[in-house]
C-alpha cells in the first residue's frame, strides 16, 4: 500500500521534499483525537478498520499490486476513506486508548 502524494513532478533528491500541495493529489489528512492525553493514552492504528472496505486478495485489473495512491486505482477508495482522505473526511484508522 502506498498512500503518499500522487500526481507530483516525480522530482528526485532535495526537490522531492517539496510540499505535497504541489501535487495534484497530496493525500494528507489532519488527524485529531479529541480528548487524547499522551501521558495516559496510546494511539492505535487499527488495520481492521483500514482494510474493512478493501479486498486485499483481489487486485484491480491493469493496476499495480495493491493501493498505489493513484486516483484511478480501484484498490484505494476504501483505504483512503479509512485514512480520512480526501482531506476533510472522517478517519477511522487511528484511535486513542
Amino acid at each position: 500500500m502506498n498512500s503518499g502524494s500522487a500526481g507530483g513532478h516525480g522530482a528526485q533528491g532535495a526537490a522531492a521534499m517539496q510540499p505535497a500541495q504541489s501535487c495534484a493529489n497530496p493525500n494528507r489528512a489532519r488527524v485529531t483525537l479529541a480528548g487524547f492525553d499522551p501521558a495516559k493514552q496510546v494511539v492505535i492504528a487499527d488495520l481492521k478498520a483500514l482494510l474493512s472496505e478493501t479486498n486485499v486478495d483481489i487486485n484491480q485489473p491493469d493496476t499495480a499490486l495493491g493501493c498505489m495512491a493513484a486516483p484511478n486505482d480501484g484498490d484505494c477508495p476504501g483505504i483512503f476513506r479509512a485514512l480520512g482522505l480526501p482531506t476533510g473526511a472522517s478517519q477511522r484508522f487511528f484511535r486513542a486508548s
